[in-house]
């Protein structure tokens, strides 16, 4: 009609999400020395095989992490991104859930923890208490911290995400100073520290979610949240065996293995925050917007050139390790240039989640996941058995390939109604 205005095309604009990457960036970087902190101490205080040993500990319990969660932390991103009015309900019935999943499967975790590598750690009821009073907080701190971050990046809080995510390391960076003042450099005093700085931040986390004052609403009971949950469970869950697996695998042969592995893919994970960060403040914008497989195409493209540069970066600094760490992690030079390439499929790996997630397909993660958990195992066990170390990394990547295929195949197949 004469008149009236045309409506106006509105066209993607990066910078709101390039603000929010940064401020994630600078957080996760904040969490990123503090790890690099605990890496390089706990290596030259504990040595390749006690450091080893902590590794293979840590990585088992973490199996368990997004287990005791039941995955609520991506239905509470998800649906909060949608609908940031039901937030208060959504994170209330989410803490119900974690209280019962971190029960149950912290006890399955201190269970596979002692059955797998106690006749490695050795015969002393002192160790046994700290492993199991480590492997308890680790479950339940680390899967609180995710559901209650996922809060906060639903509404696009950079700040209050990543000082969530920071809090938990500079609690463990806590156990770390009391760890060298009081002078006993044994692996169950850091164990035993490290629990108490976790459980005391999941502590803290629960009751501010109680002060909160938000009590659960209607069509949001924890039973069903759960329910929702279970397919980013068995995704989270596949990831931590991908990623994990190989070092109680290894710890068979050598805890001193477990460290030059643990300390390259620490690395690693720490060269790769800025990626994780702008994965992390991509979530949400995919979710809200009508067509979210060209924001996901145009942005996950701009990281994956990132991360080709990371990985240049890594294999040319890799000879500093052993000058920061000690001539016992020589071995950890070749690993870390090994493993340099490897965030730039996990990218790929996580553009396919969310792609999946975005598109209504989520309930085929657990397919997915299920046969890549028994892919990752089954050659982790067959490659470390031959070729040791190396095979262990070899595992990493065809463990990456693997879930990025069937993830293609998937999205190929048309959808279910």
């Amino acid at each position: 009609m004469p008149g009236m205005l045309k409506p106006r095309r509105t066209r993607w604009r990066p910078g709101a999400y390039l603000r929010a990457s940064w401020w994630m960036s600078s957080w996760l970087a904040l969490r990123a020395l503090a790890q690099a902190g605990l890496v390089v101490a706990l290596a030259r205080n504990l040595g390749p095989t006690d450091y080893g040993a902590y590794v293979a500990v840590l990585a088992t319990a973490s199996f368990f992490t997004p287990l005791a969660g039941m995955g609520v932390h991506a239905v509470v991103l998800r649906e909060g991104s949608r609908r940031p009015e039901e937030l208060p309900g959504l994170l209330w019935n989410a803490k119900r859930v974690w209280r019962v999943g971190a029960l149950v499967f912290g006890a399955l975790a201190c269970a596979t923890v002692l059955l797998v590598l106690r006749h490695r750690l050795g015969d002393s009821l002192t160790l046994d208490c700290a492993v199991i009073a480590m492997v308890c907080a680790e479950v339940a701190s680390s899967s609180l911290t995710e559901i209650v971050t996922r809060r906060a990046q639903a509404l696009q809080q950079t700040h209050a995400y990543g000082a969530v995510q920071a809090g938990l390391v500079l609690s463990r960076l806590a156990a770390l100073g009391l760890f060298l003042a009081l002078g006993d450099r044994s692996l169950s005093s850091w164990l035993g520290l490290y629990a108490t700085c976790s459980a005391a931040y999941a502590w803290i986390l629960a009751r501010g979610i109680r002060r909160s004052g938000t009590g659960p609403i209607p069509g949001l009971q924890a039973t069903a949240l759960a329910q929702s949950g279970i397919p980013f469970a068995f995704a989270s869950f596949a990831w931590r065996l991908q990623i994990e697996f190989n070092k109680p695998v290894l710890a068979m042969l050598g805890f001193a293995m477990v460290g030059i592995l643990g300390v390259a893919q620490r690395v690693v994970d720490v060269a790769a925050i800025p990626l994780i960060a702008m994965q992390d403040a991509l979530w949400p914008r995919v979710f809200s917007r009508s067509s979210p497989p060209r924001t996901l195409v145009r942005i996950a493209l701009a990281i994956a050139g990132l991360a080709v540069c990371e990985g240049v970066l890594l294999y040319m600094l890799a000879p500093w390790l052993p000058r920061l760490l000690g001539t016992d992690f020589g071995g950890a030079v070749e690993v870390l240039r090994l493993l340099a390439w490897l965030p730039l499929l996990q990218l790929a790996r996580n553009s396919g989640i969310i792609y999946l997630s975005a598109t209504g397909r989520s309930s085929r993660l657990v397919l997915i996941y299920a046969l890549g958990a028994v892919f990752v195992v089954v050659s982790t066990v067959w490659l470390v058995a031959r070729q040791g170390l190396h095979g262990a990394i070899l595992a990493l990547y065809a463990g990456e390939i693997f879930m990025i295929a069937l993830q293609w195949l998937v999205c190929r197949l048309p959808r279910t109604r």
